[in-house]
């Protein structure tokens, strides 16, 4: 796979599609044919169950960038403060209805990013008019996403899943309730082996569960050295406050 530097002027163009549409092949091919083979069969019922957005699809609607459009976010000042501090976790970026915030976003999590940081990147995007607007669909796409690069987790979640089981004695088991999906998550976060970095798109789209869903956040504990976990929230301006 061709490798693109941070101050590429041709990242809109034919190479970087082509570079995109390869990439997202591989994260397919990767989660519908390896993945499944390495699970066991309750492995795979818990992932199924995840009412999970096809985030690398979404992705692939997304329009590439005009050749330098999106140069100018590595020279700005947070945000270079945000990638090489090691206290500053969360930025947020706010832009004007039409600015290009989605083609931003997906560019940061196919190319960008992955190139700076060398951590593992999860990538989700709200959508006011569809199923994906609430914090629960957030949740269960970032958890199906951690499972899937850290196949480890699946276990320690299965055994979350029993314990609720024991609690409510068999009743009200459904895995997608907001309450679970949290505490799933949250459990994602702690548990994550990896240094990764959340890209959280549209934020604003979101509906009144929005305040639920960065507060899940929360139970990260303050770094005390590099974080370990970086948060980059995109939103229209003047419609979310964090």
């Amino acid at each position: 796979m061709e490798s693109y530097s941070a101050n590429s002027a041709q990242r809109g163009g034919p190479k970087y599609v082509s570079c995109l549409h390869r990439l997202l092949d591989c994260c397919d091919y990767l989660r519908t044919n390896i993945l499944p083979k390495a699970l066991t069969p309750e492995q795979k019922t818990l992932l199924n169950s995840l009412p999970n957005s096809n985030v690398y699809e979404s992705l692939n609607d997304i329009e590439a960038p005009c050749p330098g459009t999106t140069n100018w976010i590595f020279s700005h000042p947070l945000f270079t403060e945000w990638m090489t501090s090691t206290t500053a976790d969360i930025l947020n970026i706010t832009g004007k209805l039409g600015s290009g915030g989605s083609v931003l976003s997906a560019y940061l999590f196919n190319l960008g990013l992955r190139e700076i940081f060398k951590s593992r990147l999860f990538y989700f995007a709200f959508q006011n008019h569809s199923n994906e607007r609430s914090a629960s669909s957030a949740w269960a796409s970032l958890i199906c996403q951690s499972l899937t690069s850290d196949t480890p987790l699946i276990s320690k979640i299965l055994k979350q899943y029993e314990q609720w089981r024991v609690n409510t004695k068999g009743l009200g088991t459904s895995f997608s309730t907001p309450s679970r999906l949290k505490e799933a998550f949250q459990m994602t976060l702690l548990e994550y082996r990896y240094r990764s970095v959340y890209i959280i798109a549209a934020l604003d789209q979101c509906d009144s569960t929005m305040e639920n869903f960065v507060n899940s956040f929360s139970i990260l504990p303050v770094p005390s050295g590099r974080a370990k976990v970086k948060l980059l929230f995109l939103c229209r301006q003047g419609s979310a406050s964090l």
